[in-house]
Protein backbone atom coordinates (compact mmCIF):
# COMPACT_ATOMS: atom_id res chain seq x y z
CA UNK A 1 0.00 0.00 0.00
CA UNK A 2 1.48 3.38 -0.98
CA UNK A 3 2.09 5.91 1.78
CA UNK A 4 -0.73 8.35 2.46
CA UNK A 5 0.18 12.01 2.14
CA UNK A 6 -1.49 14.79 4.10
CA UNK A 7 -2.70 16.48 0.92
CA UNK A 8 -4.65 13.32 -0.04
CA UNK A 9 -6.38 13.34 3.33
CA UNK A 10 -7.52 16.96 3.32
CA UNK A 11 -8.14 17.45 -0.41
CA UNK A 12 -10.25 14.76 -2.10
CA UNK A 13 -9.91 13.90 -5.75
CA UNK A 14 -11.66 16.44 -8.01
CA UNK A 15 -13.90 13.82 -9.63
CA UNK A 16 -15.14 12.82 -6.16
CA UNK A 17 -16.59 16.32 -5.67
CA UNK A 18 -17.50 17.18 -9.25
CA UNK A 19 -19.50 14.04 -10.02
CA UNK A 20 -21.31 12.95 -6.85
CA UNK A 21 -23.40 9.82 -7.12
CA UNK A 22 -26.61 9.37 -5.10
CA UNK A 23 -25.00 6.50 -3.22
CA UNK A 24 -22.04 8.68 -2.22
CA UNK A 25 -24.29 11.55 -1.09
CA UNK A 26 -26.35 9.19 1.08
CA UNK A 27 -23.16 7.65 2.51
CA UNK A 28 -21.72 11.06 3.44
CA UNK A 29 -25.03 12.22 4.94
CA UNK A 30 -25.43 9.05 7.03
CA UNK A 31 -21.84 9.28 8.21
CA UNK A 32 -22.37 12.89 9.31
CA UNK A 33 -25.59 12.03 11.16
CA UNK A 34 -23.99 9.01 12.83
CA UNK A 35 -20.97 11.05 13.90
CA UNK A 36 -23.10 13.80 15.39
CA UNK A 37 -25.33 11.23 17.10
CA UNK A 38 -22.25 9.64 18.65
CA UNK A 39 -21.06 13.06 19.78
CA UNK A 40 -24.47 13.79 21.30
CA UNK A 41 -24.49 10.47 23.13
CA UNK A 42 -21.05 10.97 24.62
CA UNK A 43 -21.84 14.58 25.57
CA UNK A 44 -25.02 13.56 27.37
CA UNK A 45 -23.93 10.20 28.78
CA UNK A 46 -21.62 11.67 31.41
CA UNK A 47 -24.67 13.23 33.06
CA UNK A 48 -27.00 10.27 32.74
CA UNK A 49 -27.43 7.41 30.24
CA UNK A 50 -30.96 8.62 29.42
CA UNK A 51 -29.57 12.09 28.71
CA UNK A 52 -27.15 10.43 26.28
CA UNK A 53 -30.08 8.89 24.41
CA UNK A 54 -31.94 12.23 24.37
CA UNK A 55 -28.87 14.05 23.06
CA UNK A 56 -28.44 11.38 20.38
CA UNK A 57 -31.97 11.96 19.11
CA UNK A 58 -31.70 15.74 19.44
CA UNK A 59 -28.38 15.99 17.56
CA UNK A 60 -29.61 13.64 14.82
CA UNK A 61 -32.74 15.73 14.27
CA UNK A 62 -30.64 18.85 14.24
CA UNK A 63 -28.28 17.41 11.63
CA UNK A 64 -31.00 15.97 9.38
CA UNK A 65 -33.10 19.14 9.34
CA UNK A 66 -30.18 21.51 9.04
CA UNK A 67 -30.81 23.15 12.38
CA UNK A 68 -34.43 24.04 11.67
CA UNK A 69 -35.70 20.97 13.50
CA UNK A 70 -34.58 22.21 16.90
CA UNK A 71 -36.87 25.26 16.97
CA UNK A 72 -39.68 23.16 15.52
CA UNK A 73 -39.15 20.50 18.18
CA UNK A 74 -39.11 23.18 20.87
CA UNK A 75 -42.45 24.52 19.64
CA UNK A 76 -43.89 20.99 19.66
CA UNK A 77 -42.73 20.57 23.25
CA UNK A 78 -44.28 23.89 24.26
CA UNK A 79 -47.59 23.22 22.51
CA UNK A 80 -48.09 19.54 23.33
CA UNK A 81 -45.96 18.30 26.19
CA UNK A 82 -46.21 21.14 28.70
CA UNK A 83 -50.05 21.38 28.71
CA UNK A 84 -50.31 17.59 29.03
CA UNK A 85 -47.84 17.58 31.94
CA UNK A 86 -49.74 20.44 33.63
CA UNK A 87 -53.03 18.57 33.26
CA UNK A 88 -51.51 15.43 34.76
CA UNK A 89 -50.00 17.35 37.68
CA UNK A 90 -53.25 19.25 38.29
CA UNK A 91 -55.20 16.00 38.66
CA UNK A 92 -52.76 14.59 41.20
Amino acid sequence: MPPMHLRQLIQPAPDWLDAPTPRRVVWVALTAVAGLALYGFTAGFWRDPLMGVCETVWRSIEQITGGFGVPALSVIVLILVIPIAQAILKNH
